[in-house]
């Protein structure tokens, strides 16, 4: 167990940027498919989730948000096991870029959920909150010079 020690002290932020990005993977994903299949999501904590999922702003240019989360929560697990196997310098910056932009996103889609539809999806809300964890995690990884 020493052995892992040191790993893990080193390695935390990639570990949590993938554990997370893999979540909202599935999440995302989830999302993508009752979209594509018109599947009634079970809401669990809010009840708002149909609403949320079947409104205006679910789409942007006819492509499911959850779409694009799929693709942002994809891209942050494939550049994290890049950054691992190659150790590119550039991945930590592009890594909060990507990010923050996801973060942003998240931002006015709660707006959205809060104060224009006025009803809240567990799922849109849990992965606001794991595209801020990855965000967060991104800044702390770039600016703390971890292997």
């Amino acid at each position: 167990m020493k052995n892992l020690s040191p790993l893990l002290k080193t390695h935390w932020p990639q570990a949590l940027l993938l554990l997370c990005s893999l979540v909202g993977f599935i999440d995302a994903t989830y999302l993508t498919v009752s979209h594509y299949v018109n599947f009634h999501l079970p809401c669990v904590i809010f009840t708002g989730c149909e609403t949320v999922t079947n409104s205006v702003y679910s789409t942007m240019a006819g492509i499911p948000v959850a779409l694009l989360g799929s693709l942002f929560y994809l891209f942050i697990i494939l550049a994290v096991i890049s950054h691992l196997l190659y150790r590119h310098r550039y991945l930590p910056y592009l890594l909060v870029y990507v990010s923050f932009t996801a973060f942003l996103f998240s931002l006015y889609f709660i707006g959205l959920q809060v104060w224009v539809l006025k009803a809240i999806c567990f799922y849109c809300v849990m992965s606001a909150t794991l595209s801020t964890i990855i965000f967060a995690t991104s800044v702390y990884f770039r600016f703390h010079r971890l292997p």
